[in-house]
């Protein structure tokens, strides 16, 4: 072999050990992170999300712990120092359910929830809370007067939230509209909906609307709420036809800057869940017939949709209708829809009346009982949080957030 070639060879193998090297030297911090990152908030015996708000800099979220204390209220915060010790809450529990966490002012979060009270009767209850020390400024305090069904809640400027909750008689419920003030305060009703069910609040086009259920015609209604006044209501459309044993687990209502979204999350007697879908442009006085909502992953294309979320691949129609879904309440170009889509957890995404998008974010979730939680922050990153069955009995409380940390 001639010098020259022996060098050549030389060099190749020289450069070969090197690049070895190198790769063997990466740890996973220097590998390119994912889009998402889901963790575990805690373990607990609930089928519902955990309650989230973001607060500053912080994540706070809560759950229904239990132990040999008893039930208890239990809330967590999360930072860019990570997971903070759970801390149980001194708020005095009897069969708490359905909480829900919305931002206050100057650091604190409004926690909302169902309870019964000492007769049995349940109710809604509100908390003031200081997120950074999870301490308890005010509450518990009673919201309703009489016996809640369900409820919805909306953020306001300035740190006060918009309640829509529907109860009193069971056989014959009505919607109740009030407001807790930035101190924790509930107000005196501001407006009534006679025979009305499944209140869902949402802010479009700088206006603030519910829409609900008509319990005596099963129509879908809009009421513009301005100046604390309930006007123009307008029947919409009819709810989709449920059989004998059918559920209706709730509605949930979305938008993008042009179109509206209504989505009905139904659980069959036959043990399957399904979400019906319309939509209409936002000024439209209709909506068209609701439609179960069936997608699948277009993975030969991708779709840039204004969120801080990685590579979202195109989406067409599937065979099985999605399930469970939570629309995000901010209004931008582009419409997040957390979903369960078969057995994975599944974000989508909708822009001008259509689905243009769709990433898994979790495979193999369990059957979800009840829709997730989705916020969105100013940077555009997503969160979703949602409870997912184990095999123990207890669920698994995760959260996955977007962006790169």
């Amino acid at each position: 072999m001639q010098p020259y070639a022996r060098t050549q060879i030389s060099l190749i193998v020289a450069v070969i050990a090197i690049l070895l090297l190198a790769t063997s030297g990466c740890s996973e911090s220097d590998k390119a992170e994912s889009a998402w990152e889901i963790m575990t908030i805690a373990q607990a015996e609930q089928s519902e999300p955990p309650a989230l708000a973001l607060v500053d800099d912080y994540i706070v979220t809560a759950w229904i712990g239990a132990d040999t204390r008893g039930v208890h209220h239990d809330a967590r915060i999360i930072s860019e120092n990570g997971l903070a010790d759970p801390v149980t809450l001194p708020l005095p529990p009897r069969q708490p359910h359905a909480q829900q966490l919305i931002p206050g002012s100057n650091g604190t979060a409004h926690l909302l929830w169902l309870d019964a009270d000492e007769n049995g009767v349940i109710q809604l209850y509100s908390a003031l809370i200081a997120v950074h020390s999870l301490m308890v400024i005010r509450g518990s305090t009673p919201v309703s007067q009489q016996t809640v069904l369900r409820f919805t809640a909306l953020a306001e400027p300035g740190g006060s939230v918009l309640i829509a909750w529907a109860g009193g008689n069971p056989a014959e419920p009505g919607i109740s509209l009030q407001r807790i003030d930035n101190e924790g305060r509930p107000t005196e009703q501001l407006g009534y909906l006679q025979a009305a069910n499944y209140p869902t609040l949402l802010r479009a086009n700088g206006e603030v609307y519910v829409y609900w259920l008509g319990e005596q015609d099963d129509g879908i209604y809009r009421t513009r709420i301005a100046a604390d006044t309930l006007r123009d209501t307008e029947r919409l459309t009819s709810s989709p036809g449920r059989a004998a044993g059918d559920r209706l687990i709730d509605m949930r209502a979305g938008t993008d800057r042009s179109y509206v979204y209504l989505f009905w999350n139904l659980a069959r007697a036959s043990g399957a869940c399904e979400t019906w879908f319309t939509t209409a442009a936002a000024t439209a006085p209709f909506l068209l017939q609701p439609a179960p909502l069936k997608l699948s992953i277009d993975n030969a294309r991708t779709v840039e949709t204004g969120f801080n979320s990685g590579t979202v691949y195109g989406t067409q129609i599937g065979e099985m209708p999605i399930c469970m879904a939570a629309p995000l309440s901010e209004t931008g170009d582009t419409l997040a829809v957390g979903v369960q889509n078969g057995p994975d957890t599944v974000m989508v995404y909708f822009r001008d009346g259509q689905s243009v998008g769709q990433q898994v974010l979790a495979t193999d979730t369990g059957v979800l009982l009840r829709p997730p939680v989705l916020l969105s922050d100013q940077d555009r990153n997503l969160y979703l949080a949602w409870s997912e069955p184990t095999a123990s009995g207890v669920a698994d409380l995760k959260l996955a957030r977007s962006g790169a940390r």
